[in-house]
């Protein structure tokens, strides 16, 4: 993260692109130094530098929303299993005795494929 220790304004376009791309967001995403390149980028007067800014915070914002929708569907999916509480009446999916058609179908297909519902339909469309 040199970024932080230089002066950008004298560097070109393509000195602060070549230290932009050897910045790894998938590592340093919850960095405070990302947060102050983004910044920094931003505060720049030149609009291709500010692309750059614009570049690294949109990584930034879609990893993040990818932990959170994992996130979230991993409680989802928590909520439902009750994972080994057999006392808790969620405790569904994981018992032998509800593992007949309707509870298999509701596990497999409706809880699998709604996220897909609109590729669903968007490939029947296409072949009527």
């Amino acid at each position: 993260m040199d970024m932080l220790t230089t002066d950008i304004s004298s560097l070109g376009y393509k000195a602060v692109k070549e230290k932009v791309d050897k910045i790894d967001v998938n590592e340093v995403h919850n960095s405070e130094d990302l947060i102050k390149i983004i910044d920094i980028l931003k505060a720049d007067k030149r609009k291709n530098i500010n692309s750059l800014g614009n570049k690294l915070q949109r990584a930034k914002d879609k990893i993040e929303s990818e932990i959170k929708r994992v996130r979230e569907m991993y409680n989802f999916d928590k909520s439902f299993g009750a994972y080994g509480d057999k006392n808790n009446p969620k405790y569904l999916f994981n018992n032998v005795e509800h593992h007949d058609f309707f509870h298999v179908l509701y596990q497999y297909f409706i809880c699998s494929y709604i996220p897909f519902i609109d590729v669903i339909f968007w490939f029947l469309g296409s072949i009527w």
